[in-house]
């Protein structure tokens, strides 16, 4: 039975609270909060990094980024763009929904998230080059063989080398584990470099919990395994990645009846109508363009391509998101040329999308030199008949050509 004191759970209601409150200002190149947002919010944590001034960026306040991480997986909040072109998260019925459940729903919820999106190279949390859980299993298996409060330390002979990477390069992934009050650790105050030591020791925890995930958990990992701005598109065009209902699975670990419900992660429903898109090459380069819910990402290309007197002669991409980290073309909506295996633009219409006002797109042209334009969605009128063709509504700035 799960012992603990879910201070995760009191952290991102903190969290929550004061982006509903504060409604930060997001850092334009990375699209995280801000130094000063950060240092604040940092404060009012439990599991906070002990800082005197706001000289750092969000990743390295830990629990911070993780729960920001949490709440852009789990759909509880979205990016979106104000008038004035600026990022912000806002929440969504989801984060409604979330916050109905019970505390131990809640948890339960997070950890779901959590092990779901455990995609190594996606998670940008571990260096792991595995692109599967089974670095994480052996260590459940360890925590299982030690039995709870029995130290782990990366010198004993019997802990293989695989194990000794959560030690060092994979640390934050012990940390997350702590969060979740399923291990907890000694640190190793001495450790500077990269490849030291973080912990002296790492002591395993509520292994019910362990026991369920190590079973179970292998055939719920592909739950949502998609970046959150392709499940709706995923599920639209029938793409089923895992079982769901891990949530049932956990709830075994805690007193019976303390997890019924969780949060709902069926599509949103389809917006019919006209689409305007804001589509911008440079802060002074910019169209409006209109298009139906009918239209496809193939016709949202060519009224680019004839917006900007582009030749058309290139691979292209939307990317239903604006981060750029490592890999940030894996996922998108290809022209068929590409060969992408999951969305063609030429058999994906606007609408499929699940796209919602202010959200920040890509479309990138020209694969080779990449030439990026800024799209945001500004909003989708119900009540206007979609036009037959794309349109220019609206245009600033003359493109000088590649």
């Amino acid at each position: 039975m799960f012992e603990g004191e879910l201070k995760i759970v009191n952290d991102f209601k903190v969290f929550c609270d004061y982006l509903e409150t504060e409604k930060p200002i997001l850092s334009a190149k990375k699209g995280v909060l801000g130094n000063k947002d950060a240092f604040n919010l940092n404060a009012r944590l439990y599991y906070q990094r002990d800082v005197d001034r706001p000289n750092y960026q969000q990743e390295h306040y830990y629990c911070l980024d993780f729960l920001y991480f949490l709440a852009l997986e789990g759909q509880l909040f979205v990016k979106v763009k104000d008038e004035k072109d600026r990022l912000r998260l806002q929440g969504t019925k989801r984060l409604e929904q979330f916050q109905q459940l019970n505390r131990y729903e809640q948890y339960v919820f997070l950890l779901e998230t959590y092990w779901c999106c455990f995609t190594i190279e996606k998670s940008r949390f571990s260096l792991i080059s595995s692109g599967d859980l089974f670095y994480l299993y052996r260590l459940f298996e360890v925590f299982l063989d030690r039995g709870a409060g029995t130290p782990i330390t990366r010198k004993d002979r019997l802990i293989e080398k695989s194990i000794r990477t959560f030690f060092t390069f994979d640390y934050r992934v012990i940390l997350h584990l702590s969060y979740f009050e399923l291990c907890s650790y000694e640190l190793n105050e001495e450790a500077k470099k990269p490849n030291e030591d973080k912990f002296l020791a790492i002591i395993p925890k509520n292994l019910d919990i362990i026991m369920l995930l190590l079973l179970n958990g292998a055939e719920y990992r592909g739950e949502i395994i998609l970046p959150p701005a392709y499940r709706t598109l995923a599920e639209r065009k029938m793409i089923r990645t895992g079982k769901k209902g891990l949530h049932k699975v956990l709830a075994e670990a805690f007193p019976e009846g303390a997890v019924k419900r969780t949060v709902d992660l069926e599509p949103v429903e389809e917006k019919r109508g006209t689409y305007y898109f804001k589509v911008a090459l440079r802060k002074k380069l910019w169209r409006i363009l209109s298009l139906g819910h009918d239209h496809t990402m193939e016709d949202f290309h060519l009224a680019i391509q004839g917006a900007y007197d582009l030749d058309d002669e290139h691979l292209y991409v939307f990317l239903l998101d604006n981060e750029k980290r490592p890999g940030w073309m894996q996922y998108g909506i290809f022209c068929s040329e590409a060969q992408e295996e999951y969305f063609q633009a030429e058999e994906t219409t606007i609408g499929e999308c699940g796209l919602y006002p202010g959200q920040p797109l890509l479309y990138v042209y020209d694969l080779g030199n990449l030439l990026v334009f800024d799209v945001t969605l500004i909003m989708v009128d119900s009540q206007k008949t979609p036009p037959l063709t794309p349109e220019i509504i609206e245009e600033k700035g003359e493109f000088p050509g590649i």
